[in-house]
């Protein structure tokens, strides 16, 4: 550690920095409770930041188990709704309080995890963690594509052999996108209905969309939560999957893949697919927000 930020957290530890002693900054007046929530990375900074402001009730998946009843009785989806209605209810109050510091959301979560994304000034973090409703407030990290080998054998001929496709089985894939005018992906196969989809590269992301390819008897639903340019500039959400890295087509005929004629078939041939694109076309990154999103996405895909 640099004598210079030594001195500096000393000086914050003491209250004596600038103006501290007669007008002390959120985090001197914190208690130790509320920071404790806080990820030390997160902390004195002094830039703004995004991080994962998760809540103290458990998220919806949560009551969705074997043993997540009511009277005895499963969780009707009027009940479903209503909890997931009162965990927003607690939400909001995390939502005013970072408008209030000046701070944005990029997102909300219900089902797998019961959190708030937030980008805010990291000064101003121990006034969320102040609040009862809030367990932990984490950094988002992001994270790198990493397909080496294909998966190992795992008896999917026989399953297959004894009629077993995966027929009525939705699959969701969180990755690059997934290229649905590919031809074992239920699209033509051909470079003119990519480059209809797509355009020629990235730099033709207008181009995009204009298509009408998607969805395809296979790949029947997804978003796209990153953009073109990612992570050479924010995520730009848009409506079409469509990949250009290649790593989740990839994926996505390991899982499902057909040729029409036969010779070609994923484990599950006959399951459907949803395209959930949380990683870069022009880089190896996958975006830590986009992950959080997709995971939403895929436990309510419709």
């Amino acid at each position: 550690m640099q004598p210079r930020t030594l001195s500096l957290l000393l000086a914050i530890a003491l209250g004596v920095v600038g103006q501290a002693a007669s007008t002390p900054s959120a985090l001197q007046q914190s208690q130790p409770q509320a920071l404790a929530k806080i990820h030390p990375g997160l902390l004195g900074t002094g830039q703004t930041v995004t991080a994962v402001v998760r809540l103290t009730d458990p998220p919806l998946l949560s009551r969705l188990g074997r043993n997540a009843k009511i009277n005895g009785l499963p969780l009707s989806r009027s009940e479903q709704a209503a909890y997931v209605a009162g965990l927003k209810e607690k939400q909001a109050e995390i939502i005013r309080r970072t408008i209030a510091a000046g701070g944005s959301t990029e997102g909300r979560l219900t089902k797998a995890l019961n959190a708030v994304i937030v980008r805010v000034p990291s000064d101003r973090l121990p006034e969320l963690a102040e609040l009862a409703t809030v367990a932990t407030i984490r950094p988002i990290g992001n994270y790198e594509l990493d397909l080496s080998e294909t998966v190992p054998y795992i008896g999917a001929a026989a399953a297959q052999a004894s009629g077993v496709t995966g027929a009525g089985i939705r699959v969701a894939v969180l990755d690059s996108g997934v290229d649905y005018t590919h031809k074992n992906l239920g699209g033509p196969g051909t470079l003119a209905a990519y480059e209809a989809a797509y355009g020629a590269d990235p730099s033709d992301a207008a181009n995009k969309s204009r298509g009408g390819l998607f969805p395809t008897s296979k790949v029947v639903g997804g978003w796209d939560f990153v953009g073109e340019d990612w992570p050479n500039s924010p995520e730009a959400p848009d409506e079409d999957p469509i990949d250009f890295q290649g790593h989740g087509t990839h994926v996505a005929d390991i899982i499902a893949g057909a040729s029409t004629d036969g010779t070609h078939k994923g484990v599950a041939p006959g399951a459907s697919l949803y395209a959930f694109k949380v990683c870069s076309a022009v880089d190896t990154r996958c975006s830590g927000l986009g992950i959080l999103l997709g995971l939403e996405a895929c436990l309510n895909p419709d």
